[in-house]
């Protein structure tokens, strides 16, 4: 995943471009949202289902 320019993104542009997947399945894997221990930034993760 790049930006518009080609290059990679940052923290805060990768969040925006994750942001609109969540919950979404690309293949086996979809993408989660939460918020992290501190409750301050989103936290992103992503798993695999086999079957």
């Amino acid at each position: 995943m790049t930006t518009h320019n080609g290059r990679l993104p940052n923290p805060p542009q990768l969040g925006r471009l994750l942001t609109g997947q969540a919950g979404r399945w690309r293949g086996q894997h979809i993408v989660h949202t939460g918020r992290n221990d501190r409750g301050d930034r989103a936290a992103f993760w992503v798993e695999r289902h086999d079957g």
